[in-house]
């Protein structure tokens, strides 16, 4: 019996050695053979395999000369048999780049097959050729594999399959190498290289609908796209194949694609403007311009979805589903932005009266894109009501009282989501769009059917407060309200009912006391705040609300040192005293401390400020605080 057991074991000793031997030797044919066994024992041996003194001494045992010659064989007009000596040589160096440790992988003998690597890779038939990509993603993901790469020379070679259109699997390999090496390089000189190489490629690829979906499915991982020359070429890709009639796969990839060119300059706009600007030529862009034609896409592909969405919840598909409309969404919204940038940036230009307009779309298409966009939000808002009584059981319009709790059991088959409202892309997308929409356009009926989503509103703020909150709504409702409140007493009423400034108050004072004390969206919640104090709706103030003049005044104001801090504090001041003027007159007596205190701080800053030089507008907003309390 000890004798079986041992054999095993005395069998690998003895291939090993015998290996060794046959690679020792000056016969290429018997060197040959000694790589073909090593191959067989590393590939079919686990514990070889994870033997760290076994492997290196197979690798030191491995002759690179001869390595490197078996990779330039039939570099020409290749026979069967310098394949497999191609391929032979490819699989060898891929074991011991993922056997080897990184020190190992980043040490000289391997980063001497770089070159040679990169030249074999483009003429290797397919299986060995994901070996070849495999293994050279492994030397260049250190920074000195990196740099090696970069002056490898036959990039162009290497390119070659991709901008000739070869399978998607080969440019998604290619494009993953590039960017490795370009994470991985230090110098700058490297970087700079490998980007420009890659970046040639995509701009030079002949079938722009087969890189465009490859990119489309591995931009996620993708670290260069985030620089200005890709994201130029992935715009041209995007236009180009939405200007030749696109096949519904190369649609979804531009959608997919474009969203995440936005999600990467976020917050710059500058994407969004090259985004939607004509880039490619004028003989292939047909009648209309891209800009509207790729918003009718998008649009349609919403308004097509949306209707099918509810009775998918609980579908294996909806995930894609809902990440798919979200894009969708997304752009939306960086479209409208551009229309509102290139209608002030007009605005401006007639004033001055020297530059043409920058709006590429015509006012006719412009009037068609505006009843698209209230047909498509008109649906969005029918799938938030819709989605959100899936989850709590009740109609539009029911009491909230009578409403369960989102996280208690489900009741229908289909109110099962397979993700929760608060964690559901389309709502967090949709509302961002929304918002911008609902404050740029004035439609009735837009505003009553958000008036009937107030309770999921309210909701999903109360969810985004939590410091657990996996995803902050806040902004984006707030956004939302600020158009909706404007325009109707209604919206302030059910707001209202919905304990809406109780939890924005709340929001207000606890944003206010935390490490980042005048957070980005204070202006926001101010600003809402604001409206529903001063609506028609609100007769006066009440009585809980009169805890803000009371916290307000007792803000430290020697704390408050920068300018976007001083304009925060100045909007507190006035929703203070706004609260305080609505006030009945007994609330108003009890809170007169606190607003000689504001008024008080107000003309200290008044003081303080204007002595610095700072912004007449922000002068001018303390000193109508001090003037409004008669100080």
């Amino acid at each position: 019996m000890a004798e079986d057991s041992a054999s095993p074991q005395t069998d690998d000793k003895a291939a090993l050695q015998q290996v060794f031997t046959l690679l020792k030797t000056q016969d290429d044919t018997s060197r040959f053979v000694g790589l073909s066994l090593l191959r067989s024992l590393l590939d079919g041996k686990e514990h070889l395999r994870s033997d760290e003194n076994v492997v290196k001494d197979c690798w030191e045992a491995v002759p690179n000369k001869f390595l490197i010659r078996l990779m330039k064989s039939g570099n020409g007009q290749p026979t069967e048999e310098l394949r497999s000596m191609n391929s032979l040589a490819v699989a060898v160096v891929h074991i011991f780049t993922n056997l080897l440790s990184p020190d190992q992988v980043s040490g000289k003998k391997i980063l001497e097959l770089c070159a040679p690597l990169v030249k074999v890779t483009p003429v290797l038939e397919a299986a060995p050729q994901m070996l070849a990509f495999q293994t050279l993603q492994n030397i260049v993901g250190s920074a000195a594999g990196a740099h090696t790469f970069a002056r490898a020379g036959g990039h162009k070679e290497l390119a070659g399959p991709m901008v000739l259109g070869a399978e998607d699997r080969y440019a998604r390999e290619y494009l993953k190498l590039y960017d490795i090496a370009w994470s991985a390089a230090h110098q700058e000189d490297a970087k700079r290289f490998i980007l420009q190489a890659v970046t040639d490629s995509m701009r030079d690829a002949q079938n722009t609908a087969t890189l465009l979906d490859v990119i489309a499915g591995i931009s996620p991982q993708l670290t260069f796209l985030g620089e200005p020359q890709p994201i130029q070429i992935v715009i041209c890709l995007i236009q180009k194949s939405i200007m030749m009639r696109p096949t519904s796969q190369v649609r979804n990839a531009a959608i997919k694609l474009a969203s995440e060119v936005l999600r990467r300059v976020q917050p710059s706009n500058m994407a969004a403007n090259a985004l939607f600007t004509n880039q490619v030529p004028e003989s292939a862009r047909g009648d209309k311009p891209f800009a509207y034609v790729f918003l009718q896409y998008v649009l349609v592909d919403l308004r097509a979805t949306i209707p099918t969405l509810i009775t998918n919840l609980a579908s294996t598909t909806y995930q894609n589903d809902s990440l798919r409309l979200a894009a969708c969404y997304d752009i939306v919204a960086a479209f409208i932005m551009y229309l509102i940038q290139s209608t002030d940036v007009d605005d401006m230009d007639i004033t001055e009266g020297s530059k043409p307009s920058t709006m590429p779309i015509g006012p006719d298409l412009l009037l068609k894109l505006r009843r698209d966009l209230n047909e498509t939000f008109s649906l969005t808002l029918e799938f938030f009501r819709d989605r959100w009584d899936a989850v709590t059981a009740g109609a539009a319009g029911l009491d909230p009282s009578a409403r369960m709790d989102p996280k208690s059991p489900a009741m229908l088959t289909w109110d099962n989501p397979a993700i929760a409202p608060e964690q559901d892309p389309i709502i967090l997308s949709g509302l961002r769009a929304l918002s911008l929409w609902l404050r740029e356009d004035e439609n009735p009926g837009l505003h009553k059917q958000t008036i009937g989503i107030a309770d999921m509103l309210a909701a999903l703020y109360k969810e985004s407060m939590k410091a657990d909150a996996k995803t902050d709504f806040r902004h984006p409702i707030l956004v939302l309200l600020e158009g909706l409140l404007s325009a109707s007493d209604e919206a302030v009423q059910m707001l209202l009912d919905h304990d809406g400034w109780d939890l924005f108050a709340s929001d207000l004072r606890q944003t206010s006391q935390s490490s980042q004390s005048f957070a980005t969206y204070m202006t926001d919640l101010i600003r809402v705040l604001l409206i529903i104090v001063t609506s028609d709706a609100v007769p006066q103030s009440r009585e809980a609300w009169m805890e803000i003049p009371k916290w307000v005044s007792h803000i430290d104001i020697a704390q408050t040192k920068d300018t976007e801090a001083f304009e925060v504090l100045a909007e507190l001041y006035q929703l203070a005293n706004a609260i305080w003027a609505k006030a009945p007159k007994r609330l108003q007596r009890a809170a007169e401390k606190e607003m000689k205190q504001i008024a008080m701080n107000a003309l200290s800053i008044v003081n303080h400020i204007d002595a610095t030089g700072a912004d007449q507008g922000l002068v001018d907003s303390f000193k109508e605080v001090v003037s409004s309390m008669g100080s």
